[in-house]
């Protein structure tokens, strides 16, 4: 299709009594069909026009890399420059949509060169001096429209945003930053959730990467979004969003080699304790640190009574010698506790045998 739309533009523009042919990326024509290839300039770039051997040639602004050539003549800059405008509005028609979809994936993957990345914003009309992050959005239930067509519905979107399809669940909105700070856009991924959850029964995990300047710099934002979603497997919080630059201690814990991070949390989690740190004494822990040390808000989520917390709290005091009501205490044992999480998660990790003298 996309060829077709190509042959058929350049037909009606050869109409014009000036003949324009279309080449590959090789010289070969494309349109009209002819044996004869053309040798293009070197160092042809998107948008130039620039003449050889009598003709001028302009590559244009596709990832697939055709071009256009006319005979050299006054005006013929023109033509070309007039032929170019004619089949992007074309391929934009036809199904330009899906075109730039797979371009901006490319681009927020790290898969296009630099030429490539400047031939996307010419023919999109995006501003490669531009302030943006990404945010990574993933749906938790799979729908046969996918994730992109599914936001799209109600995504509340400004001027510029740019949503890219990645898989089935889980979509990149592109945001442009002029006059939104950090805080703003945790703002509004935490209102994008309560949308989805209200008008399309969707819970979603979202992933924010930092403010990036320009259109290049976006597959770090990427990056960051995509990182930041798998920590949440790791580190869940309750609102679900994950901001790259919030997450400083859960990027450290898991960057800690297993072997260093065996040496410290054995010393809290190994088989003496394994009876008392059970998983339902884990979660009450877990609960009673995310209620900030609260012992009512947290027996209120546990279901349990207030004095059954504390006991629970007393018995890990007498045999952990930590009293968790303590900040100090408190912190110390999540620490430990995520560092354990970290290093199961790492490629490669298995049982991790204590180092033997690591304080």
């Amino acid at each position: 299709m996309h060829q077709e739309v190509l042959r058929e533009t350049c037909d009606v523009i050869s109409r014009l009594n000036t003949p324009v042919f279309l080449l590959d990326g090789k010289g070969s024509c494309l349109f009209p069909r002819q044996l004869e290839s053309f040798i293009l300039p070197e160092g042809l770039e998107p948008g130039a026009c620039q003449a050889q051997n009598g003709y001028l040639f302009l590559l244009l602004p596709l990832l697939s890399g055709e071009a256009l050539a006319t005979r050299d003549s006054p005006g013929a800059a023109d033509f070309l420059h007039l032929t170019s405008a004619m089949i992007q509005a074309v391929s934009q028609f036809h199904g330009g949509g899906r075109e730039r979809d797979s371009a901006l994936k490319h681009l927020l993957q790290g898969r296009l060169s630099p030429p490539e990345e400047s031939a996307v914003a010419r023919q999109h009309q995006l501003a490669e001096r531009f302030p943006r992050c990404v945010l990574l959005i993933t749906l938790e239930k799979a729908d046969p429209e996918g994730a992109k067509a599914m936001l799209e519905k109600v995504l509340p979107a400004q001027e510029g945003d740019l949503l890219v399809g990645i898989s089935r669940n889980t979509a990149a909105l592109i945001r442009g930053m002029v006059g939104e700070s950090a805080e703003e856009i945790g703002e509004y991924a935490a209102a994008l959730q309560d949308t989805l959850m209200n008008e399309l029964g969707q819970q979603a995990t979202i992933g924010i990467g930092e403010t990036v300047p320009s259109l290049s710099s976006l597959p770090l934002s990427y990056s960051q979004a995509k990182s930041s979603i798998g920590l949440s497997h790791l580190y869940p919080q309750e609102s679900g969003v994950y901001e790259h630059r919030r997450l400083l201690l859960e990027r450290f814990l898991f960057q800690t080699p297993p072997d260093m991070a065996a040496g410290y949390y054995s010393q809290l989690f190994n088989r003496k304790t394994a009876k008392l740190l059970n998983e339902d004494m884990l979660n009450t822990i877990t609960v009673f640190l995310e209620k900030d040390l609260n012992l009512s808000d947290a027996s209120r989520e546990l279901f349990i009574h207030r004095n059954t917390l504390v006991y629970r709290l007393d018995k890990v005091q007498k045999q952990l010698g930590l009293d968790l009501r303590k900040f100090h205490d408190a912190m110390t044992f999540k620490l430990l506790l995520d560092l354990k999480k970290s290093a199961s998660m790492l490629p490669g990790a298995g049982p991790v045998k204590p180092v033997k003298g690591t304080p």
